[in-house]
């Protein structure tokens, strides 16, 4: 019966290969949980920077129209607290 031997090179060549491999793999993944981060973080900013603007002109007429129902609201309701 012949015995194979494994030259010590193919060990040293698999050890580079399987660690370029597991490099390349875990640079993706942080690179893919940085960019979902960022996103987020640009979105909350997003939100938060035009969250204080008025609204856009096609929703314009109902938020006149809630502002005024405010407005006559709280006109009523000083008439009637001072009729009392």
């Amino acid at each position: 019966m012949k015995k194979i031997y494994i030259t010590g090179s193919f060990t040293v060549e698999a050890a580079i290969i399987t660690s370029i491999v597991l490099f390349t793999i875990l640079g993706i993944m942080s690179l893919s949980f940085f960019m979902h981060d960022y996103s987020v973080e640009k979105s909350k900013a997003y939100h938060k920077a035009t969250s204080s603007l008025e609204p856009p002109v096609k929703y314009i007429w109902a938020y006149q129209a809630t502002r005024n129902l405010k407005s006559e609201n709280n006109q009523t309701s000083e008439r009637n607290h001072y009729e009392d």
